[in-house]
């Protein structure tokens, strides 16, 4: 007998979406702010559109960046659709940002008062189905290559919050620790017109995030996380503009390391 979802009904999405390619790419992109979907039984969060779909509820133009990116560059995708303010998929569950009551100074009404098991079904409907499925990716992929694939984790950022400064860097390239692949993918994107910076505006926070230190960090598997600034992603034009160089710029980076490990022909 099958079990009824208590969050999820029959008429929400599934909560993760995954694409994958048959060739060798060294790459798994993942995207935890993909969407900014309410499962219909939370009613909106008590929220309207116009704050749903701005950057407290989805990493505005990632998920097109991802997808084109994910094509262009024959990898495998896995993104997650519901908004973070539902469940942040990048933050550890029970932590105070997971499920947030406030977000840059905006009340979320439907994150007041939640009970044990409220914030249960989040996590074992939303949360952790996506990170499982990022993590079989991973392995699938690891098993192809015969060694574990680079991470790409996507994120934007709006350029100003509502009580800070603006925000000059247009992307931030994030890792801690040496990285060559991260090192020499920032030095090609600063050969374009984009003010690149190394942990801006934001770093791995150990404490706080999920995703790169569950799936990358403990299992020594390489990564770069990246922040696009949200203005650079609002429209079609300025994704695929991202997209590209960010294209031009990875190939160059693999081909460095390439070059330095002895493995290029010259």
């Amino acid at each position: 007998m099958s079990i009824v979802s208590e969050l999820l009904g029959p008429e929400d999405p599934a909560p993760v979406i995954q694409v994958q390619h048959s060739g060798l790419s060294p790459f798994v992109f993942c995207c935890d702010h993909a969407g900014a979907l309410v499962p219909a039984s939370l009613d909106g969060l008590g929220l309207d559109e116009v704050h749903l779909n701005d950057h407290i509820g989805v990493d505005i133009g990632i998920f097109a960046v991802s997808s084109w990116l994910s094509g262009l560059m024959q990898a495998p995708f896995v993104a997650q659709p519901y908004s973070r303010l539902v469940i942040d998929s990048n933050r550890k569950p029970r932590g105070m940002t997971s499920i947030p009551e406030v977000s840059d100074d905006r009340r979320i009404p439907g994150n007041i008062g939640l009970s044990e098991a409220d914030r249960m079904g989040r996590e074992s409907e939303i949360l952790m189905p996506y990170q499982t499925a990022l993590s079989d990716m991973l392995l699938s992929r690891k098993a192809a290559l015969g060694d574990w694939p680079t991470l790409m984790a996507m994120h934007s950022f709006t350029r100003r919050m509502q009580s800070g400064d603006r925000r000059e860097v247009d992307i931030g390239v994030i890792y801690e620790g040496e990285n060559a692949f991260g090192e020499a993918l920032r030095r090609h994107l600063r050969e374009g017109p984009f003010e690149v910076r190394h942990n801006e505006p934001y770093r791995v926070d150990l404490q706080g995030d999920f995703t790169v230190p569950l799936q990358a960090i403990a299992k020594d598997v390489p990564y770069v996380e990246i922040e696009i600034c949200q203005d650079l992603i609002e429209t079609c034009s300025g994704q695929r503009r991202l997209a590209s160089a960010m294209r031009v710029a990875m190939l160059a980076a693999l081909e460095d390391i390439k070059t330095k490990e002895g493995g290029h022909d010259r």
